[in-house]
């Protein structure tokens, strides 16, 4: 019981520590550092290292406790005799000093003549089982964590790559501009999806393998002072105090609170440390690194990674952080100081106890949408007002009953007048009179569809190989390219010698790789049968093989990891991995002569084959890394369901892509990617497939297009508060107005509904004293542009042209809010 009001204790604190922080960073803004902010976190994990309260002789914030009930010695011996426990009158001392027991009852005399009676039984209460609970969370989160860093360190030591010479040369001369002089291992991982430093009292900068590849020199001195910068200011271990912390008060939601806030301070503070000595072109250049390396791939909780948290809003406050003030001022720093004062006299010490017991009541209000799922609309075509429309029009129909226009425009201002906000925007609805709502689970892929995916994609003729196997052919390749790189090396250049260093110790690696590894004709043939997977140490049931077509190497892969069921295939091409194409800032990809329309008609063909429930939604430019694959440009057609003719309309912000670090295995949204070019498939993905298990409702009434649109403009306002605080006069402008369905997760887990929603677009034109401050950056290249190889400037997770929407349940006018689903 002592346990349980210590934790209690301990989280109330906690709890009004992180309301206190969250608030005082809301005030202050941009006025305080993210450094500060760190700092000011790091209060509310001191208090959950500290089990008690320090004394305090000064309590002028006591709270009033409630009075103790007065029970009466006869109403007290009732009781216990009621409990079978026998009451024994006090003790008594007569006039003559001389101690001596008062006589015991009758019943107690029988008790004590009677034979010794059996201890007894042992009997749990409500204390014990909560003791129980918290330690067997508690449990799991422990094991959770050591696995996790096994597993890391597992996958370092046996798939981790030293860097080619130039990489290592570069991250010796960041340490030495950092003045570090113990410097951590650094490996390469094909896993990794960002440069990140790992969580542990010994370190290590982890980049993932295509990166020294297709960043420039400037760019990977930019991720790798970034992580160093994390280093040098101690963060990992801090995180992993934190992590200790969370596995303590798993039931704590500020903790968890704390924690992403924190971490994401963090990572602006690491931002500032490192655009603090760069000029306003420098700055632009690693803004847009970091734009490059946000990507919605999963997070490992272990590591702290440059761009590991992908959410746009968090891009875009990272990258305005770049340009913001790096310190606070004065003022700011003494407003910290005195809160931070404050805090830890009431919070750390015995001035505001002691706190009432009473129960902290959270109304999040009455879930109604289960009953407006059901409503069916009033009003029909026949009861509208305006030009008549042809009945075989059936958008136009739509558009009459809901009230949309064609074109929606609107000029106004936030309600501060800090922003212009205005529409003019492309108003797009379905071919469909009726809006449907469907209830809908998360299916698995079978034998069966793994099957026909390889069937439909590379026919049944060619002989596949095991796709986890490193061969002498690709060790060799490793070779020839560290051999060439040492030969391009200028003896006159500063860091010559450290860059030849590294340069021979990865020939020396590679070649006693390529000793051990079988040549590609010695490998074993698979087929697409799941099977018994090793990896690190674990394994999963899945599948993955690769096949030579032509010059071209294809893999093809699917496990059950990390849900125990296959809810995601994936095929393409790819040198020393499978190819993940990402959108870019162009209107074509580079030096593809297919159209479009011709892209279309392909991927169609191919999705036609494998289900008629996905449609194509969107296509766009997508690109690689010329180092993977020499076919790194081409069209990505996405597919989404279809219910009742209305079909899911496609955002690039996905579930899961911000959300806390326990949420690692988020459900995303369900779609299939095909990815083609001149001479084909360049990569295939289809994840989470769904099954629609009935209509709920076949025409689900929905607010009028004017009510919607009030709502939009309000909301534009409240995502873009950032604009506004750093560029007061900006416009905001809405530019695409979409409704279709988007899959919505039930109340408490229970399946998912696919319902209309609105999806409203908006872009930023910044005002000349922003650009005047700030500057337009920029040395004559653009995020759109190419290099000499090949490779695109700018690669971007998902695709910039369907990011940032605003979107609107069609049925209640609520907020939906894409990275939790709901």
């Amino acid at each position: 019981m002592k346990l349980l009001c210590v934790l209690a204790e301990v989280s109330v604190y906690s709890a009004i520590l992180y309301l206190a922080v969250f608030a005082f960073a809301r005030v202050m803004k941009a006025r305080l550092s993210p450094a500060l902010r760190v700092a000011l976190w790091l209060l509310v994990l001191a208090r959950l290292c500290l089990p008690a309260s320090v004394e305090s002789g000064l309590h002028p914030f006591t709270l009033p406790q409630g009075q103790a009930e007065a029970v009466s010695p006869t109403e007290l011996s009732t009781a216990l005799a009621e409990r079978e426990i026998f009451y024994r009158e006090p003790e008594v001392i007569p006039n003559d000093g001389v101690y001596s027991p008062a006589a015991p009852s009758a019943p107690a005399r029988d008790a004590q003549n009677a034979a010794p009676a059996a201890a007894p039984a042992f009997a749990p209460t409500w204390a014990d089982a909560l003791a129980a609970l918290w330690l067997l969370g508690a449990a799991v989160l422990t094991a959770k964590l050591a696995l996790t860093g096994i597993r890391l360190r597992r996958a370092i030591r046996k798939n981790g790559l030293l860097p080619d010479g130039r990489t290592q040369g570069i991250y010796a001369s960041c340490a030495a501009r950092l003045r570090i002089r113990r410097v951590p291992e650094i490996r390469l991982l094909a896993s990794a999806s960002s440069p990140a430093l790992t969580v542990g009292l010994r370190p290590r900068v982890i980049l993932p393998a295509d990166l020294p590849g297709r960043f420039s020199d400037e760019q990977l001195r930019f991720a790798l002072l970034h992580e160093l910068t994390h280093f040098r200011r101690r963060d990992h271990l801090a995180c992993l105090l934190l992590r200790a912390l969370e596995a303590i008060y798993w039931f704590n939601p500020a903790v968890w609170l704390t924690g992403r806030s924190m971490l994401r301070d963090m990572e602006a503070a690491c931002d500032g440390a490192v655009a603090r000595a760069l000029g306003g072109a420098g700055k632009r250049e690693y803004a847009l690194t970091l734009l490059s390396l946000f990507s919605s791939s999963r997070r490992e909780s272990y590591v702290l990674g440059m761009a590991l948290v992908a959410a746009e809003r968090d891009a875009a406050r990272r990258i305005r952080g770049v340009f913001a003030p790096a310190k606070s001022g004065a003022a700011a720093r003494f407003a910290a100081l005195f809160v931070a004062l404050l805090l830890v006299f009431s919070c750390f010490t015995t001035a505001c106890q002691p706190t009432p017991e009473q129960e902290i009541v959270v109304n999040k209000g009455d879930d109604t949408l289960p009953e407006a799922v059901k409503n069916t609309p009033q009003a029909t075509l026949s009861g509208t007002t305006g030009p008549v429309v042809p009945a075989e029009d059936v958008t136009a129909q739509l558009r009459a009953i809901l009230g949309a226009p064609e074109r929606w425009t609107y000029e106004g201002q936030s309600a501060d007048g800090r922003l212009n906000l205005t529409a003019d925007a492309a108003v797009t609805v379905p071919n469909a009179l009726a809006l449907p709502v469907a209830n809908a689970e998360l299916r698995e892929f079978t034998q069966q569809d793994i099957d026909r995916v390889m069937e439909v994609l590379f026919g049944n003729e060619l002989t596949w190989y095991d796709g986890n196997t490193f061969t002498k052919e690709w060790a060799e390749e490793r070779i020839i390219a560290e051999r060439a790189f040492l030969a391009s090396l200028d003896p006159n250049d500063a860091y010559y010698e450290s860059f030849k260093s590294k340069a021979e110790e990865s020939i020396r690696y590679y070649e006693e790789l390529y000793g051990s590894a079988p040549y590609a004709s010695e490998l074993e043939a698979r087929d697409t049968t799941v099977r018994w997977i090793p990896q690190d140490g674990a394994g999963y049931n899945g599948v993955s093989i690769r096949t030579q077509i032509g010059e071209n190497t294809y893999r093809f892969a699917c496990g059950d990891w990390p849900r125990g069921r296959i809810t995601g295939i994936s095929a393409g091409i790819g040198k020393n991995y499978m190819a993940y194409f990402a959108g870019v800032y162009r209107d074509k990809p580079w030096n593809v002569s297919l159209t479009a329309e011709q892209a279309a008609g392909q991927a169609m063909a191919i999705a036609s084959q494998l289900t008629d429930e996905l449609k194509l939604c969107f296509i766009a430019p997508a690109a690689e890394s010329r180092d993977n694959t020499d076919r790194n440009w081409g069209w990505a057609c996405v597919f989404m369901r279809e219910v009742n003719g209305v079909g899911t309309m496609y955002t690039c912000e996905d579930v899961g892509s911000d959300m806390e670090s326990d949420v690692q295995y988020p459900v995303r949204y369900e779609k299939m990617v095909i990815v083609l070019d001149d001479e084909g498939l360049l990569q295939f993905l289809w994840e989470n497939p769904m099954r629609v298990t009935s209509i709920e409702n076949e025409n689900v009434a929905v607010l009028p297009f004017d009510e919607i649109a009030a709502k939009a403009i309000e909301q534009v306002a409240v995502y873009q508060r950032y604009t506004a605080e750093y560029d007061p006069g900006a416009t905001v402008t809405v530019t695409r107005a979409e409704l279709g369905l988007m899959r919505v997760a039930k109340r408490n887990g229970d399946g998912y509904y696919y319902l209309p929603v609105w999806n409203f677009y908006s872009e930023v034109a910044h005002t000349e004293a922003y650009y005047t401050k700030y500057g337009k950056g920029g040395n004559g290249s653009s995020p759109g542009d190419v290099d000499a190889n090949g490779n695109p400037a700018c690669l971007v997770s998902g695709f910039p042209q369907n990011y940032g929407s605003i979107t609107i349940n069609a049925i209640d006018g609520s907020v939906i809010d894409k990275d939790l689903g709901y």
